[in-house]
């Protein structure tokens, strides 16, 4: 309940008179200062809260920061490693247009292979043959 104030000017000459203290004004004003202590404390308190989190905040960005430093040489280490994969994708290739330039005469080799296998086994047959006598001369 707000009170009148404790000074007053009186109209006719400009002096103040003093007025006997309320009581009720002095508990108004130890509620009113209580009042701000408390708000003063939970300011304090948001403020404090605030500086824990832009810690946080702080710590959460370097980390990202690291995270990205990390990502970064993993993609060059990636690339690197894709290069030395088209190197030997290129050297694979060559490799290959090499043995199919050879594939006839490789061909025509394993033909002279097998003709030779197919002879000596047939020599080796007549042998065996001749030997025990189930072929006759």
């Amino acid at each position: 309940m707000p009170t009148k104030p404790e000074f007053q000017r009186s109209q006719w000459d400009g002096s103040v008179e003093r007025r006997a203290p309320n009581p009720d004004a002095f508990g108004l004003i130890l509620h009113r200062l209580d009042s701000m202590e408390s708000k003063q404390d939970d300011l304090q308190g948001s403020l404090s809260e605030l500086a824990r989190s832009m810690t946080r905040l702080a710590l959460a960005e370097e980390r990202i920061a690291q995270v990205n430093d990390a990502l970064g040489r993993a993609f060059k280490a990636i690339e690197k490693q894709g290069e030395q994969v088209q190197k030997l994708q290129e050297t694979i290739d060559e490799r290959l247009v090499s043995l199919e330039k050879v594939a006839p005469l490789n061909s025509q080799a394993r033909t002279y292979v097998f003709s030779a296998l197919i002879a000596m086994a047939t020599a080796a047959a007549a042998y065996i043959g001749i030997h025990t006598g189930l072929v006759t001369k």
